[in-house]
C-alpha cells in the first residue's frame, strides 16, 4: 500500500512533464499574446473603420449623383419651355440644346444608378425617375414638332407637372442615400445634412420659377399656382434659417461661411426679391414685372447660386471623410508594425533562449544521465561560468564526487565480505560433515522405527480392517438370503404375470384380425355405392340433355307460334311455359349434379381413410404376434431364474459360517499388532529427542 502512495505521489503533475523548452516556448507566448492580441485588435478595428468609411464614401457619391439630377432636369425643363414658345414647330437652332440637355439628364440618371447601386441601394426610384422623364419626353417632342397652333394649349403646363413628379422620384433616391451615408458615418451628418438643405431650396426654387415662369410667358396661372407659390416661398425661407443654423452649427468654417455669403448676397437678396415682385403682381392681377426674354437667361443661373453651398458642403464632407480613411489605414499600419515588431522580438529571444538556456541545459542533462548510468568519466561543462547554469554545472559536479566516493566504499565492503564468507564457508564444511554423519546414523534408526511402526499400523489396521469385513459380510450373507428368497417369490409372480400377458395378446391379435376383415368389407361397400353415385351422375346428365332439348323444343313453338297471329297465342303461352319447366328442370340438374360431385369425392375420400385403418390394424395384428412369442421365450427364462436363485439360497448359508471363523482369526492378529506399535512408538520419540540436542549443537557452532 505504501508502495502505491510513494509511486502516485511520484508521478508529475502535466506541467513538469514538459520539457525546459516547452516551458519557456510558453512563457513567452504568454507574454506575447497581450501584444499580439492588442495589435490584433487594433487591426481589426482599422479593418472595421475602414470597411465603414468605404461603404460611407459610395453612399456619398450616390448622395452627391443624385442631388446634381435636380439642376439639370430644371435646365431641361427650361429648354422645353423655350421649344413651346416658339411659333414654328422645333428648329435646328432650338432642338441641339434640348438634346444637350436631355443627353445630360440622361448621362446624370444612369451616373446615379451606377453609384447607388455601388452603394447596395435600390435603384427603383432613379429608375421611375427615367421611365417618367422618357415619358415626358416622348409628349413633349411630339407638341414641340407641331406648330404652335396645333400644339395642345396645356402642353407646357404638363411637361412641367411630368418633370416635376420626376423630380419628385429622384427626391426618394435622394432620400434613400441621404439615410444611408448618414448611417454610415454619423460624424458627416451636419454636412450632407447642409447639403441637402442646399438642394432642397435649389429644387423648390426650381419647381416655383417653372411655375412662376408660366405667369411671366402670358399663361393661365390660377389661384392654385398662385398658392403653391407663396408656400414654396415661405419653404425657402425656412430652409435659408435652417442652412445657417447649419452653418453655426459645423462651427462657421471658412470655406462654408464664405458659401453661405455668396447664397446670402445672390439668392437671397436679388433673387427673393424679384420671385417676389412676379409673384405679388399675379396676386394682384398685374402684368408681370420682367419680361420672358429677361427672366429665362436670369433665373437658372440665380438659382444655382444655391449649389455653391451643396458642393461645399459636399466638399468638406468628402474631406473628412478621406481623413478618416487615412486615420485607419494609419492605425492599420501601425498595427501591423506592432504585430511586427512582437513577433521579431518573440524570435531573438526564443533565438537567444535557445543558446544561452536550453542548449546548455540540454548538455547539463545529457551528462546528468550519464552518470546515472555510471558513467563516471564524463567532463562537467560550464562549471566556472557564475550564473545559474555555472551552479548547476557545480553542483553536479558535487554529485560526481559523492558517486566516486560512494564506488569506493562500496569495494571496500566487498572485500570485507568476501573474507567472511571465505570463513564461514570452512566452519561451514565442518559442520555440514559432521552433520551428514550423525543425520546418517539417526536416519536410519528413525526409518527402521518408522518401518516398524508402519507395519504394526498396518497389521492393526489390517486385521481391524479383515473383522469388520467379516462383520460385514455376515450381515451381507444375511441380507443375500432374505434377497434370494425375495427374488424366488418375484420371479413366480412374473411367470404367472407373463403367462396372462400372453393370453391377452391373443386375444388382441383376434380382435385386430376380425377389424381388418371389417374394414375390408366397409371399404367394398363403400366403393359400390360410388359406383352407384356415377350412375345416379349418368342419369342426372341425361335429364339435362332432355331439359336442353325441351327447351330447344319450346323456342322452335314459340317461333311457330309468333308467325301464326292471333290463333298461335295460346300456344306461345304453353311454349313459354313449356321453357321455364325446362330451364328449371336444367338448373335443377345441374344442382344435383354438384351434390353428386361432393358425394364421389367425400366416397372417394371414405374409401382412402378405410384403406389407411385396415393397413393400421394390420401392423398391430402382426405387433401382437410380436409379442406373444416374446412372452413365450420370457416364460422359459423366468423358470430358470426360478431354478438358479433356489440354488443361490442353498450357497449363501455356507457363506455366512466361514465368515464367523475368519472374524476370529481377524481379532486375534489384532492384539499382537497393537503389542508392536506400541515399541516402535517408544523408539521414534527417543530417535526424535537425540537429532533435537544435535541441532542445538551444531547451531551454537554455526553461530560462533
Amino acid at each position: 500500500m505504501a508502495t502505491g502512495h510513494s509511486r502516485i505521489r511520484s508521478e508529475p503533475p502535466w506541467g513538469i512533464r514538459m520539457n525546459i523548452r516547452t516551458k519557456i516556448l510558453c512563457a513567452n507566448i504568454l507574454i506575447a499574446a497581450f501584444p499580439i492580441c492588442m495589435a490584433v485588435v487594433l487591426a481589426w478595428d482599422a479593418v472595421g473603420a475602414l470597411q465603414q468609411r468605404h461603404r460611407t464614401e459610395r453612399s456619398l457619391y450616390a448622395f452627391e449623383a443624385t442631388l446634381q439630377i435636380g439642376p439639370l432636369l430644371a435646365s431641361e425643363r427650361g429648354r422645353w419651355a423655350v421649344a413651346f414658345d416658339s411659333e414654328k414647330p422645333l428648329e435646328a437652332a432650338t432642338a441641339k440644346p434640348l438634346d444637350d440637355a436631355v443627353a445630360v439628364s440622361d448621362a446624370a440618371i444612369e451616373k446615379a444608378r451606377v453609384r447607388i447601386e455601388a452603394a447596395g441601394l435600390s435603384a427603383g426610384p432613379i429608375l421611375n425617375a427615367a421611365s417618367q422623364m422618357k415619358a415626358a419626353r416622348m409628349a413633349a417632342r411630339q407638341a414641340a414638332e407641331q406648330a404652335k397652333t396645333a400644339r395642345p394649349a396645356t402642353i407646357a403646363a404638363t411637361t412641367v407637372d411630368a418633370i416635376t413628379a420626376a423630380n419628385q422620384s429622384v427626391g426618394k433616391a435622394i432620400d434613400d442615400t441621404y439615410r444611408s451615408t448618414i448611417v454610415s458615418s454619423s460624424d458627416l451628418f451636419g454636412h450632407v445634412n447642409l447639403a441637402r438643405l442646399a438642394q432642397d431650396m435649389r429644387d423648390i426654387g426650381g419647381t416655383r420659377s417653372a411655375s412662376v415662369g408660366l405667369f411671366v410667358a402670358g399663361m393661365a396661372f390660377g389661384p392654385d399656382r398662385l398658392q403653391a407659390a407663396t408656400e414654396m416661398t415661405g419653404k425657402v425661407a425656412v430652409l435659408w434659417q435652417m442652412m445657417q443654423q447649419a452653418v453655426l452649427n459645423l462651427g462657421n468654417p471658412p470655406e462654408l461661411t464664405k458659401a453661405l455669403d455668396h447664397v446670402r448676397s445672390t439668392m437671397m437678396t436679388e433673387g427673393e426679391q424679384r420671385f417676389q415682385s412676379v409673384i405679388d403682381a399675379a396676386r394682384k392681377g398685374a402684368p408681370p414685372p420682367v419680361a420672358l426674354a429677361d427672366w429665362r437667361p436670369w433665373v437658372t443661373p440665380m438659382l444655382n447660386n444655391v449649389l455653391v453651398m451643396r458642393d461645399g458642403a459636399l466638399a468638406v464632407a468628402h474631406q473628412l471623410n478621406e481623413e478618416s480613411i487615412t486615420e485607419a489605414w494609419t492605425q492599420l499600419i501601425l498595427a501591423g508594425l506592432v504585430l511586427a515588431a512582437v513577433c521579431i522580438t518573440f524570435g531573438i529571444v526564443l533565438i537567444m533562449l535557445s543558446v544561452q538556456v536550453t542548449r546548455r541545459l540540454g548538455s547539463l542533462t545529457s551528462t546528468v544521465v550519464r552518470l546515472a548510468d555510471g558513467d563516471l568519466g564524463v567532463d562537467i561543462a560550464y562549471s566556472k561560468q557564475p550564473d545559474e547554469i555555472g551552479a548547476m554545472a557545480r553542483a553536479i559536479q558535487v554529485l560526481k564526487e559523492s558517486a566516486m566516493e560512494r564506488v569506493r566504499l562500496e569495494a571496500d565492503q566487498e572485500a570485507q565480505r568476501a573474507a567472511r564468507e571465505k570463513r564461514t564457508a570452512v566452519v561451514e564444511r565442518m559442520v555440514q560433515g559432521f552433520d551428514r554423519t550423525v543425520s546418517a546414523i539417526l536416519s536410519s534408526v528413525s526409518g527402521a522405527s518408522a518401518q516398524l511402526s508402519d507395519t504394526a499400523g498396518s497389521m492393526a489396521a489390517l486385521a481391524e480392517e479383515t473383522s469388520r469385513q467379516a462383520s460385514a459380510s455376515t450381515a451381507a450373507a444375511e441380507q443375500t438370503s432374505v434377497n434370494v428368497q425375495t427374488v424366488a417369490s418375484a420371479t413366480e409372480e412374473m411367470t404367472a404375470s407373463i403367462r396372462e400377458i400372453g393370453e391377452q395378446v391373443s386375444r388382441s391379435n383376434s380382435v385386430a384380425a376380425r377389424a381388418v376383415r371389417e374394414a375390408q368389407d366397409t371399404t367394398e361397400s363403400v366403393r359400390n355405392l360410388a359406383g352407384e353415385v356415377a350412375r345416379i351422375g349418368e342419369v342426372v346428365k341425361l335429364i339435362q340433355s332432355i331439359a336442353s332439348q325441351t327447351n330447344l323444343l319450346a323456342l322452335n313453338a314459340t317461333i311457330e307460334a309468333a308467325r301464326a297471329g292471333e290463333a298461335g297465342k295460346g300456344f306461345a303461352v304453353v311454349a313459354s311455359e313449356v321453357k321455364q319447366l325446362a330451364n328449371q328442370t336444367a338448373k335443377a340438374t345441374e344442382d344435383i349434379s354438384a351434390q353428386i360431385d361432393s358425394v364421389q369425392n367425400a366416397t372417394r375420400g371414405t374409401v382412402s381413410a378405410i384403406e389407411e385403418i385396415g393397413g393400421t390394424i394390420g401392423t398391430m395384428n402382426e405387433i401382437a404376434a410380436t409379442i406373444a412369442a416374446a412372452i413365450e421365450e420370457q416364460s422359459a427364462t423366468t423358470a430358470e431364474i426360478s431354478r438358479n436363485v433356489q440354488q443361490a439360497a442353498q450357497g449363501t448359508g455356507e457363506v455366512s459360517g466361514n465368515i464367523a471363523q475368519v472374524h476370529e482369526a481377524a481379532a486375534q492378529t489384532g492384539q499382537a499388532a497393537s503389542q508392536v506399535l506400541d515399541a516402535s512408538t517408544g523408539l521414534t520419540r527417543q530417535a526424535a529427542d537425540l537429532r533435537r540436542e544435535i541441532e542445538t549443537f551444531l547451531a551454537g557452532i554455526r553461530a560462533a
